[in-house]
């Protein structure tokens, strides 16, 4: 039976709370679960309205299993794992030394992904350059590279990655199809931020010589030998070492159990066998998750997910309807000739990524794409690739396009960092990565 058009409106509804609520911190956190749960049921009584019940308890059932549980617990996963580490930095925090921190925290964050890298590093980066004479610019191009597109290489990395990793996209795909435009962006990005950082160290107002000048001055200090009881050389230290045999055991059972024939929630169960592993460790050691609160932003992710999972099913189950549904005419659209739109592809899916949760954004573009992962990689890779290398991109054009984004932000403003308002920093992301985005499309797209 065909379902109501109007079951799309809890989705829509949920995802402008997502976009609004976190602006008014008092009332998102009064108003949040109810939200959640008013749109969840009634997104539930739709299908019930059009189905039955036993079809839709069937229904919810799949979505459940297939796609939400796996989701939870790899962010579990590597949420534990990740907070079990304990990173310290030592030396003279110099613009170079920072590019360098960088470049590597972005690499790293597709192995832990996003938010774990964010967790892990913001706190030892900020302590470090706490005597930096403006840190706004660091936590902005911490959130833009760290945060968000470090996270373009592997499924760990980012949300919308592991969505696809869920459909069928095998685990190496991104890796093979998005580096060249991963590295674009993690490079540029670094170079835009040694220029900044060398401005805000060394000048109040720009202009080519002052530039020049300090271009100069850094490579000078770069290349400058200091006598051996003032050198202090930049050297990154670890605590809980031993939970890093975890992360490649946690590869591995992505790797190894992604067929549809492996027993349901075989990946799951070795998943929570790592976690609770990693957690005992900790706890002997008296570490970060034996700490009060350590939970909440894990069980902030399986509530908003929860939500986000049931409510975007009924558009997925109209979009695989393609030209007979009744998103027909946006399929037209997209689907300019019979086959996709590879431009209209990757804008749309940024600009609704930076204002909406990517997450979702990539799954409904996805299925917008028609036909199976298998399908889609093969007749359609170009446009599958725009469409998740946007998703990662533009999720860093606003505070709420990805879930690390806000979290970088209050942690800052702990901090005692002077932090741009919403659009403010929008201002920042319009100036330093649309420039950059819009080159990825024209070279690749």
């Amino acid at each position: 039976m065909q379902l109501p058009l109007w079951i799309v409106i809890p989705f829509i509804l949920l995802l402008l709370s997502l976009c609004v609520g976190p602006l008014s911190p008092k009332w998102w956190h009064r108003l949040e679960t109810p939200i959640l749960i008013s749109v969840t049921l009634l997104t539930i009584f739709g299908f019930i309205q059009s189905w039955g019940v036993s079809l839709s308890v069937a229904h919810i059932q799949h979505v459940l299993a297939y796609e939400y549980i796996p989701f939870v617990v790899l962010i579990y996963t590597l949420y534990t794992v990740s907070t079990s580490l304990k990173i310290s930095l030592s030396g003279e925090p110099t613009t170079a030394k920072n590019a360098l921190f960088l470049l590597l925290g972005g690499s790293f964050a597709s192995v832990i992904g996003t938010t774990g890298a964010s967790m892990l590093l913001i706190y030892p980066f900020l302590k470090w350059n706490r005597k930096h004479p403006h840190k706004t610019h660091l936590t902005i191009f911490f959130m833009l590279i760290i945060s968000n597109v470090g996270g373009s290489l592997t499924p760990l990395g980012d949300p919308p990655l592991f969505i696809g990793f869920l459909q069928g996209v095998p685990f190496e795909w991104p890796l093979f199809n998005l580096y060249q435009k991963f590295s674009f962006t993690l490079l540029s990005l670094v170079g835009i931020f040694v220029l900044c950082d060398i401005y805000f160290r060394q000048f109040q107002t720009i202009s080519l010589n002052h530039l020049k000048r300090a271009l100069t001055l850094e490579w000078e200090n770069m290349r400058s030998v200091k006598p051996k009881e003032t050198y202090s050389p930049f050297q990154i230290h670890i605590n809980g070492k031993p939970q890093i045999i975890f992360i490649p055991l946690i590869i591995l059972v992505l790797v190894f159990c992604s067929d549809a024939k492996d027993p349901l929630f075989l990946r799951e169960g070795l998943l929570l066998l790592i976690s609770t592993t990693s957690h005992i460790i900790d706890r002997k050691y008296d570490g970060f998750l034996s700490k009060k609160g350590h939970w909440l932003p894990v069980l902030e992710v399986c509530r908003v997910f929860f939500a986000i999972f049931i409510c975007v099913s009924p558009i997925s189950l109209m979009l695989q309807q393609g030209l007979t549904g009744p998103f027909a005419a946006v399929l037209k659209f997209a689907n300019s000739n019979g086959t996709p739109n590879t431009h209209l592809y990757y804008w749309m899916t940024g600009i609704f990524s930076a204002f909406l949760d990517n997450a979702p954004t990539y799954l409904i573009f996805f299925k917008m794409i028609g036909g199976s992962a298998q399908d889609i990689i093969q007749n359609n890779n170009v446009t599958l690739q725009a469409v998740s290398i946007s998703s990662i991109f533009f999720g860093a054009m606003t505070y709420i396009g990805n879930a690390p984004n806000f979290m970088v932000r209050s942690i800052a403003k702990q901090h005692d960092i002077e932090m741009p308002s919403f659009l403010g920093y929008m201002g920042w992301t319009c100036v330093i990565l649309l420039p950059i985005v819009t080159i990825v499309q024209l070279l690749w797209f």
